[in-house]
């Protein structure tokens, strides 16, 4: 991964030698959550923009984080997929990255491009195309007379 901001250059950010992807800037800007990949597959993590900490989020799998705050309950949620799976932890503390235990929100959610609701009240995903399909007709040439 690679941070940058205004005061800085692009400068390398890999709190350790795994290959990261997909990260997602907490919303105090305090944590970067991004997947990591290890031998037992891709977990969710959660570094300090500062690099003094890395924080497992979750075990068990996970992949593409993204957060959501209901500004009516005061809750933060931090959503990943798992498979066709949605699952979220709430953030009990923002700032030592403090969560609560995984709780699977949604099944079924078995696409590539997907987000969560603002106040994280729901998903939404865009299904995969089918496969394009070549259809024989015969006799088709009926349907479109020459002119």
């Amino acid at each position: 991964m690679v941070l940058s901001d205004k005061e800085e250059p692009p400068k390398a950010f890999n709190p350790d030698d795994r290959r990261d992807e997909a990260p997602v800037f907490s919303p105090n800007d305090e944590w970067i959550v991004h997947v990591k990949h290890g031998q037992g597959g891709q977990e969710v993590y959660a570094s300090r923009r500062s690099r003094r900490d890395l924080v497992q989020i979750e075990t068990q799998g996970g992949d593409r984080p993204r957060f959501a705050e209901d500004k009516l309950t005061g809750e933060t949620w931090l959503f990943f997929r798992r498979g066709d799976e949605v699952w979220r932890v709430e953030i009990l503390d923002e700032n030592e990255m403090e969560t609560g235990a995984a709780e699977m929100f949604v099944k079924g959610v078995d696409a590539g491009a997907w987000d969560v609701l603002p106040n994280g009240s729901g998903v939404i995903a865009l299904e995969p195309r089918p496969e394009p399909k070549l259809r024989l007709v015969l006799g088709a040439a009926a349907l479109f007379p020459q002119k």
